[in-house]
Order: structure tokens, then sequence, then C-alpha cells
């Protein structure tokens, strides 16, 4: 076995640049332990790349297998100066700036709906601080008693914001009217309906998608035929009184997302449910009469929507759907004639109950009521029916007008009789004052019979 080491060096050379590689070889190691001789152990020759760097003549260095050379990145000397490598340079700074961040997906309308209106949406979104800052400025007013300074921060604008920023922030109900209605994808009647609520002037654009502006079974609003039924019933609402809490409100843009299912069932734990006395409106609840019959409360509501077939009413908080046969004792063919959005009506409850509703990420505790306007008072129709007399004439108001014919009308709006549709003559209109003369009367069943004659 070699008992010397050979070490690897490098001449010097009058060149400034070398570059060469040098192997290094180990020498077969010879390892002893205390009783044992081990075998010998041979190690392959490892290349050792030496990189290039400037050497003078009055330096020379020893490059071995235990400290490698170190690597050299600065630049030559020739380099350094150039004006083409300056130039390059500034090419390079120009042209190679650092990447910005990625650009921010501009979101659907269906998108921004489902952000905004969820529990989680952020209440409040400011404005860039120069827009902020021309929101609150202020001119000077030249008086005969000197100057002073008019704050523009008091305008329409800024007063109505802060109204919707409170609400959105501590949940507070406001009212407002439904002036029309949109589809977030115009193109597609099956995308989400838009109620456009009208707060105060309008300054700010509010919206209410429309399963959030009253409760209703999805399930029987299916596909295009149920889009368009849907449509029809929030048509019918237009020009009417909205409740509503802001859910989210943009300062920048000018737009609100609001909950009128929140408004609503916040008045209606108020009055139905709640029973806290420090509570200054009185607690709605079913009573019993001296008989043990179920009475209802007396209502003051608001009619919110008119169909052919009903009306709806907000009676403080739940909306009451009435149909024809609790309208009136009398007969009547079209609600349409009656009543119109936003009229008070007093109405009688005749059951509450409380269900809980989830719409979105949005839980409700809603009250579910039936009413009757009928009921508000005494059927007094039986005692006028001996006030009409055969062969006596009665002003009378038609009100209905059946497929086989026959006119219904009002008798001095006290009791209905039925008219045969007349030969001559103009032809009758609901709605329209005629005189009818009484034929024939039935006093088992209660009905009246007449002509008209004007």
């Amino acid at each position: 076995m070699a008992d010397t080491k050979k070490d690897a060096t490098i001449e010097k050379k009058p060149v400034k640049k070398v570059k060469k590689v040098v192997k290094v070889e180990v020498p077969d190691v010879e390892e002893k332990t205390d009783s044992v001789k081990k075998t010998k152990k041979a190690v392959k020759p490892v290349p050792v790349e030496v990189k290039e760097e400037p050497i003078t003549d009055n330096v020379s260095e020893n490059i071995t297998s235990e400290e490698p050379a170190p690597e050299v990145f600065d630049e030559p000397p020739a380099a350094q100066n150039d004006p083409k490598t300056e130039e390059n340079k500034e090419i390079t700074t120009e042209t190679h700036k650092p990447k910005r961040g990625r650009k921010k997906k501009e979101l659907s309308e269906e998108e921004k709906i489902l952000k905004n209106t969820t529990f989680y949406a952020d209440p409040v979104s400011l404005a860039p601080k120069e827009q902020r800052k021309a929101l609150r400025r202020t001119e000077h007013i030249i008086a005969e008693n000197g100057e002073r300074e008019l704050n523009m921060e008091d305008n329409v604008w800024m007063d109505e914001y802060k109204e919707l920023a409170g609400s959105a922030e501590s949940g507070r109900v406001l009212k407002g009217e439904l002036a029309g209605m949109r589809h977030a994808d115009p193109g597609n009647i099956e995308s989400t309906l838009i109620a456009d609520i009208k707060f105060k002037t309008g300054a700010l654009q509010v919206n209410i998608p429309v399963d959030l502006l009253f409760d209703y079974d999805e399930n029987s609003f299916r596909g295009e035929g149920g889009a368009r039924q849907l449509e029809e019933a929030v048509r019918s609402r237009i020009t009417g009184e909205v409740r509503f809490v802001v859910r989210s409100v943009d300062q920048k843009t000018g737009i609100a997302y609001a909950d009128s299912l929140r408004a609503q069932a916040q008045v209606t734990n108020n009055y139905y449910i709640h029973n806290a006395p420090k509570q200054k409106h009185p607690r709605i609840i079913m009573k019993k009469d001296a008989d043990g019959n179920t009475v209802g409360p007396l209502v003051h509501g608001r009619v919110v929507s008119v169909n052919h077939a009903y009306i709806i009413v907000d009676a403080i908080g739940p909306e009451v759907r009435i149909g024809l046969n609790e309208l009136s004792y009398l007969h009547i063919t079209d609600p349409r004639n009656l009543y119109s959005v936003n009229d008070e009506i007093t109405i009688r409850l005749l059951s509450i109950e409380t269900e809980k509703v989830k719409k979105r990420d949005n839980e409700y505790v809603l009250v579910k009521a039936t009413g009757s306007v009928k009921q508000v008072y005494p059927d007094n129709t039986k005692q006028y029916y001996d006030n009409f007399e055969v062969e006596g004439v009665y002003s009378a108001t038609i009100t209905y007008i059946d497929d086989q014919g026959h006119v219904y009308c009002s008798l001095k709006d006290q009791y209905d009789c039925r008219c045969k549709f007349p030969v001559y003559g103009s032809k009758p209109i609901i709605g329209q004052k005629r005189v009818v003369k009484v034929i024939s009367k039935n006093d088992e069943k209660g009905f009246i019979y007449g002509t008209f004659i004007s």
C-alpha cells in the first residue's frame, strides 16, 4: 500500500484565466479495529471542476480535495464600464417590470347577489379616500354679516347613504317603494329576479332578490312557466310599500342589497312572538270567548298585492292571503275593482302559527296567518233580505258576469241579485251602476232575481 499522498496543484501560467478539471485520487485506506483488521476500501476518483478566475504572476494556489476553489461571480473588468452593457441594463429595467398581482375577476350579477345578501356579507364597503373627501367637501358662502361655510356633506345622497349604512350595521328596519323589477341575466327569464326599491328620493340603488322579498314555495315556480308566474306575482306588488333591512351597502358604487324577510321576522317577533312588558306595542294573540270559541284579534293592515282571485295584506309582519269568499258577504268576482295596493284595511285573524324558513344562508322565524275581511263585521245580509220587495225598483252595482250569461248585482250595496243578460241596451260592465227591478224571491235559498230596466 502506498504511504504518500499526491497533491494536485495548478502551475503558474502567464494567462489570466484558467479552466482546468483536476482529478483527485484518494489512495486505499486501511482501517483497523481492536480485534479485526478490515479489508481495504477503494474510493473512486472524483472529478472537481475549477471555475475561471484571474491568476496573477505572484500567486499560486493549491486545490485539494478537502478545500475546493471558491466560485467567483464578479463581472469581468472589461464589462463593468462597457457602455453597451450599461445600455442593455437600462433596457432591461424598462421592459422587465415586476409583475403585479392578478386582476380581480369581475363578478356576475348572480354572484354579487349571493355575496351581498348572506349573513356573512360585509355590511359597509367604503369608497376610496379621494371619493369620500369629495362627498364631504365644504364651500364658502358670502353673506352680509360675513363669510361662512356650507357643509356639502348634508346633501341628499349622503343622508340616504348614512341611513342605509346604519341599517346594515344595526339591523334597523327601513321602508321603501317597490318601483320595478329586472332579471340578473336579462337574456335568461329563469335567472334571479331582482326587485328595485326606491328609498326616499332614490339617490342610491337598493336591490332585493325576489326570494328575500316575500316567502313562497320555490318548487311551485320552476321552469319558464313558473318564472313568468313569479314575475306576475312581483308585478302585482309594484308601487307597494316594502319593509327591508340592508345586508350590505357599497359607498363607491352607491348600490345596496337588502332583505325584506329579515324585516318581516323582526316586526313579527315584536308583535306576535316577543312578550316583554317593556314593549310599547300590544302582543297579537288568539283568544277564546265565553263559549270557548277561538276568536282572532282585529289588525289594521295594508294591502300589498291585488289579484283577480285574492288580496294579500301586511298584518303588521305576516302577509295574509284573503280569498274571494272571505272578502265580503256579497258576491265579489274581482277584488281589483274594490282594492288597490297600499289601501289600509282592517282584518280579523283566524289562525296564527310560527314557522322557521331558510333562504340562502339565512334563517328566519316567521308567522303564518289566515284572515278575513268580512268577519270583521257581523253578517247582516239576512236582515236586508226582507227589505227588498217583488216589483220593487232599486239601484244596483254590477259585481260579476258568469259564463252562463248571468249578471250579479248588489242591490243598494246590501244584498245580491241575479239578473239575465239584457237583450237590448248597453251591455253590462263590472262596477257599473244600473237600475234593477226585482221579479222574484226564493225564501228557502235566500235568492233574489231581477231584470235591468236602465
